[in-house]
């Protein structure tokens, strides 16, 4: 495929959207329509654009940059253009519209997470969770009609809902830097022949912020369950007067880990295009063309700040403070920061697409009807595709809390002919 954002629109010239058939000058690909994007061809001289925008807010500025020069003699034409584009970030909360995930005071609904820091707990003491069963209930045999007599989520030592708004972290827009060059030359090599060489080399890079993973323990069997044998399990003494302890003190939760930060992902994309090929023309009316393309994309996304599933199952199960992990004490710096580490993981993916392909094609007058001018177009291509999204051994494992992907790749090869006749009737 094409990345649009790959596009230097210092060389555009203009743009064409054709909403029929156009398989006559694009080929088989246009059967059903095409928006072509036409660069530069005849550019004689030296053109430097520079541009500054920003919002009302001025916290959104946006600089381009684009420096081109062209040359026009007897035996042909050539271009090329460097640019340059940044634009800063806004978050979520610079805009009073997006500054909440709580939307009911704009009409809307509460799109808070149930995940919430400090954590919240999902089966309450004096619920049917301890007067019910002697035992702790599977919550994943609870059917599911009545699950939700098991998931209070309220707070230690704060009574109510806890939901976390998760806006204030989030990118409204992100913050994006794009650079390339891009280069044209066609070359008059006698009066039936023209070459032509076109090629572009782009590099585009996006910074996102997220808000700090959830771990939502009613959905997760692994690690969602606050074992008895946690350091900070808040229900060893208040619930080991009336019951056995070893039937209370696991109790399920929901949380944000947000002593860990949000998490950022920074995407790497570059971009390369190569197209040479030939234009003849034959007789008075006929036109041909051939032409080699190669497209490549290939793009890296680093992710950090996310959490490794075993190390936090490992930490929600020790009994040592120095390596157990809180999930309900209040405020930052609760867990030290070598816990923390333990739990911090960075996930890796890499994806790669090209297109290999070849066409020739031709069109011209075939003979004067009374209405008009028989015309035909005739064309073949062969084309090779291929693309590949692999991401990191933990992110493939399941092993990241809140992080779910899947790798492939994969390839296509076709092959196609045409032929389109314009007949006038009248």
């Amino acid at each position: 495929f094409s990345d649009l954002n790959g596009v230097p629109m210092a060389v555009v010239e203009r743009i064409e959207v054709l909403l029929d058939g156009a398989s006559a000058i694009y080929g088989s690909d246009a059967i059903a329509g095409v928006i072509n994007i036409i660069t530069r061809d005849n550019f004689d001289g030296l053109e430097i654009n520079v541009g500054y925008s920003n919002t009302t807010d001025n916290d959104m500025g946006t600089q381009r940059y684009s420096i081109t020069g062209g040359t026009v003699s007897d035996k042909g034409n050539a271009w090329i253009t460097f640019d340059y584009m940044q634009r800063n970030s806004v978050q979520m909360n610079d805009r009073d519209f997006s500054s909440s995930a709580d939307q009911r005071a704009n009409g809307g609904v509460d799109f808070r997470s149930k995940a919430g820091y400090p954590g919240s707990i999902l089966i309450l003491p004096g619920s049917k969770y301890s007067t019910e069963f002697t035992t702790p209930p599977d919550y994943y045999k609870i059917p599911a009609e009545r699950r939700s007599e098991f998931l209070d989520m309220e707070i230690i030592g704060t009574p109510g809902v806890n939901l976390f708004d998760q806006n204030p972290w989030m990118n409204l827009t992100p913050e994006i830097e794009r650079s390339g060059a891009s280069g044209r030359v066609n070359y008059i090599l006698n009066d039936y022949a023209t070459a032509f060489v076109d090629t572009m080399h782009r590099k585009l890079k996006t910074h996102i912020q997220m808000a700090p993973t959830p771990a939502f323990g009613d959905i997760n069997k692994n690690w969602g369950i606050l074992p008895s044998s946690n350091h900070f399990n808040p229900f060893v003494i208040s619930l080991s007067k009336t019951k056995k302890v070893e039937d209370v003190r696991d109790v399920g939760f929901n949380h944000r880990f947000v002593e860990i930060g949000p998490r950022i992902f920074d995407i790497e994309s570059e971009v390369f295009r190569f197209l040479p090929g030939l234009k003849f023309n034959i007789g008075d009316s006929w036109q041909a063309e051939t032409a080699i393309l190669y497209n490549s994309v290939e793009s890296v996304l680093f992710g950090r700040n996310f959490v490794s599933e075993d190390p936090f199952k490992e930490a929600l199960a020790s009994s040592d403070p120095a390596t157990a992990y809180n999930i309900f004490g209040p405020g930052l710096g609760i867990n030290s920061a070598s816990v923390l580490d333990l739990l911090r993981v960075n996930t890796l993916r890499r994806a790669q697409s090209e297109l290999r392909m070849f066409d020739v094609k031709a069109a011209g007058d075939l003979a004067e009807l009374p209405g008009g001018t028989l015309a035909l177009a005739v064309g073949v291509e062969t084309a090779k595709e291929d693309v590949s999204d692999l991401s990191d051994s933990l992110s493939m494992a399941n092993k990241i809390v809140g992080h779910g992907v899947t790798s492939n790749a994969g390839g296509r090869s076709r092959d196609a002919a045409y032929a389109e006749f314009m007949v006038p009737i009248i």
